[in-house]
C-alpha cells in the first residue's frame, strides 16, 4: 500500500517537472519560432533595391508575406441626404468609427461630371495619428478628420485601396462608378548610421493610372477591385551618400496623397441623393507590418509577451505545488 501512495507521488511530482520542463521549451520553441517566422514573412516583403513599393494580391497574400496587421480604414460612401460620407476608423464606416466627413456627391457644374476631390492623409509617427484632410473642387471648402491608434506597432508601411460597387437597384443606377487614386506618396527614415544625423523624407510620384482602383454598378455582377502594397526595406532613395543607401529600413509612409471621385450621368442619378450608403465606396486601409532593421525583422511587442506566458505558467504551477507541500505534515 505505502509502496503504491509513493509510487503515485512520484509519478505526480515526475509530471510537474515534466510540465514545466514542457512549459520552457514550448515557449523558447515559440519565441524562437516567431523570429524565425517574422523573418520568412518578411522576406516576402523584399524586393531589389529599385523597386519602392511592393505588390501583393490581396490583404491575405499582404499578410502572410509581411506578418502586417490593421491599424485603420478610411471609408468613402455614396451616403445620403444629411448622412455622412466618409468615415475613419479601425473598421471604417462601421459602429466603431471615430469621425467622419459630410461630402457633397453634386456633379461639378464646370465638367458636367462627378467631382474630383482631392485628398491627403498625414501620419504622425509619434502619436500613431493618421489625419484625412479632404477639398472640394468646386468650392474649394477644406475639411478633414482623424483617428488615434491605441495599440502596439512598429510603423506605418504598408496600405491597400479598395473601390466597390454593388448590383443596381433603385437606389444606385446602373453604370454609376467610382474610384480612388494615389498620386503620391512619402516616406520618412533615418541614415543607417544613426549618428549621422538627420532622418530622410522621400516622395514619389505615381502616374494616373498606377495606384488607381474603379468599379462600376452593373446588372451583370458586383464589381470589386483591391491593390494592396508594402515599402520595400532594401528600397534605396540613393542620395550617393553610403549611409543614406537601403532607406526603406526602419521607414514608414508620413503622407499619401490622392483623388477620389463618385461618377453618374444625371443629377437625377445622384447615389447620395437616392441614398445609396454603402453600396458604392472606396476604402485606404492601412497596415502596420513588423519594420525592418538593420536588415532583420522584428516580430510585433505583444506576441512575445504571449509566448513567454507558456513557459510562466509552468514555472507557477510547480512553486505553487512546492508551497503547498511545506504546508502538509508527512
Amino acid at each position: 500500500m505505502n509502496i503504491e501512495i509513493q509510487h503515485k507521488t512520484m509519478n505526480k511530482k515526475k509530471l510537474k517537472i515534466m510540465s514545466v520542463a514542457m512549459g520552457a521549451t514550448v515557449a523558447g520553441l515559440a519565441l524562437t519560432s516567431q523570429f524565425v517566422h517574422a523573418a520568412d514573412i518578411g522576406a516576402g516583403c523584399r524586393k531589389k533595391a529599385d523597386i519602392f513599393l511592393v505588390p501583393h494580391v490581396d490583404k491575405d497574400a499582404l499578410f502572410e508575406d509581411c506578418g502586417a496587421s490593421d491599424i485603420a480604414n478610411i471609408e468613402g460612401r455614396a451616403g445620403a441626404p444629411g448622412d455622412y460620407e466618409v468615415a475613419i476608423g479601425p473598421d471604417g464606416a462601421q459602429i466603431t468609427l471615430t469621425d467622419k466627413l459630410h461630402l457633397d456627391w453634386s456633379l461639378d457644374p464646370n465638367t458636367g461630371e462627378g467631382k474630383i476631390f482631392s485628398w491627403i492623409l498625414d501620419w504622425n509617427a509619434v502619436t500613431d495619428t493618421a489625419t484625412f484632410t479632404v477639398t472640394d473642387p468646386v468650392d474649394n471648402s477644406i475639411d478633414s478628420m482623424s483617428y488615434t491608434f491605441d495599440g502596439p506597432m512598429d510603423a506605418f508601411n504598408a496600405f491597400g485601396i479598395q473601390a466597390k460597387a454593388l448590383d443596381p437597384d433603385p437606389k444606385l443606377i446602373e453604370g454609376t462608378e467610382v474610384s480612388l487614386k494615389i498620386d503620391e506618396v512619402t516616406i520618412q527614415t533615418r541614415p543607417k548610421n544613426p549618428n549621422n544625423g538627420k532622418n530622410i523624407t522621400y516622395t514619389k510620384s505615381f502616374s494616373d493610372t498606377e495606384l488607381l482602383v474603379s468599379a462600376v454598378s452593373s446588372a451583370t455582377e458586383p464589381d470589386f477591385e483591391t491593390k494592396f502594397y508594402s515599402l520595400n526595406p532594401n528600397f534605396d532613395i540613393d542620395l550617393t551618400q553610403p549611409d543614406n543607401q537601403r532607406a526603406g529600413r526602419n521607414a514608414q509612409f508620413t503622407s499619401i496623397s490622392g483623388t477620389f471621385q463618385i461618377d453618374f450621368d444625371d443629377e437625377d442619378y445622384n447615389p447620395q441623393d437616392l441614398s445609396a450608403r454603402s453600396r458604392i465606396g472606396f476604402s485606404l486601409l492601412l497596415f502596420d507590418p513588423p519594420i525592418a532593421v538593420n536588415g532583420e525583422t522584428v516580430p510585433e511587442p505583444n506576441s512575445i509577451i504571449g509566448l513567454l506566458t507558456v513557459g510562466a505558467l509552468g514555472a507557477t504551477s510547480m512553486l505553487k505545488h512546492k508551497r503547498t507541500n511545506r504546508g502538509k505534515i508527512d
